[in-house]
């Protein structure tokens, strides 16, 4: 589990100003001009829509509590940062304001608070509070990813955790909560993005940024990523073509409960020997091993 966070961006990766990524540097996915404007026009496609996962969470926090999280936070806490975002966002305690809730997690993510930059992206990616904004999306999942925000598990333990031990219990309980759902909402953005740039074409570059994409919403458990995935490996799309793998990727979807891997992972796997299947299960495993399930999490539909 990290400890701090980093210090510093990676080279030639801008830092998160006013909520938003400046405009300088870039993360080392660059999308040409052409794909970003078809991505930020596909905007009725692969949205998870604006106030459609609405959160709220029990028990809510008192006026204390609250005022000490304010204290926190405009003190530089990052970890209060996020958590005042997290309530702005579900309208726990207070008012529901997503430019509000755009701000603290902008304040946060200004530190490299993984949890921070990952809802940015999905504020950038609905226009939650924020300008609707692929581009600035992807950055903002880049640097998450950059923070180690795939690598950490998600919380066992989260009042051990050493940011959450000025807190009351109650806000632990329900950042516990939010952080479930911050994950999965991460995970349909990071498809969405990935589907909107696989429409794009059979431009390599395009193709290569949807993998990206893809890979990182599966390793957060979503069944539809995983699904494209296997059609990239099965039809060589972007990727060496490769059934083994292929088939890693319908069956990770299909025991998530994404209907239509079942199918897939059928058709492939009748065209395949038993050597080849085996692989496939070994690569599975492999998988598992780094990314482990959680049903809470999987996102089939």
């Amino acid at each position: 589990m990290i400890r701090g966070g980093p210090q510093s961006p990676p080279r030639g990766v801008a830092t998160t100003q006013n909520r938003t990524m400046a405009g300088r540097g870039r993360p080392r996915q660059k999308l040409t001009k052409a794909a970003l404007h078809m991505l930020n026009g596909a905007r009725s496609v692969h949205l998870i829509g604006k106030g459609v996962l609405l959160l709220h969470t029990n028990p809510k926090v008192d006026g204390m509590q609250l005022q000490e999280l304010f204290s926190l936070a405009e003190a530089g806490d990052s970890n209060a940062q996020f958590n005042l975002g997290a309530m702005f966002y579900e309208g726990r305690g207070v008012a529901q304001d997503f430019s509000k809730a755009a701000k603290w997690f902008g304040l946060s993510a200004d530190k490299y608070y993984h949890e921070s930059l990952n809802m940015l992206g999905v504020m950038h990616y609905n226009g939650q509070g924020v300008k609707q904004d692929f581009a600035k999306a992807s950055e903002c999942f880049y640097l998450a990813e950059w923070a180690s925000f795939n690598d950490e598990p998600l919380y066992d333990d989260v009042a051990a955790d050493w940011r959450d031990r000025m807190l009351a219990p109650e806000v632990v309980d329900n950042k516990r909560q939010f952080l479930r759902k911050a994950r999965v909402m991460g995970g349909e953005a990071r498809y969405g993005i990935g589907a909107g740039l696989s429409a794009t074409g059979e431009v390599s570059e395009n193709l290569d940024a949807a993998r990206k994409s893809f890979g990182s919403a599966a390793a957060l458990g979503n069944g539809r990523a995983m699904y494209s995935l296997g059609v990239m490996c099965r039809d060589g799309q972007g990727v060496t073509a490769s059934k083994a793998r292929a088939l890693m990727w319908f069956m990770l979807a299909e025991t998530v409960g994404l209907a239509k891997a079942r199918d897939a992972r059928a058709q492939l796997a009748g065209t395949m020997k038993d050597d080849e299947v085996a692989k496939a299960e070994k690569l599975m495993r492999r998988w598992l091993r780094v990314y482990p399930l959680d049903s809470e999490l999987a996102v089939a539909a």
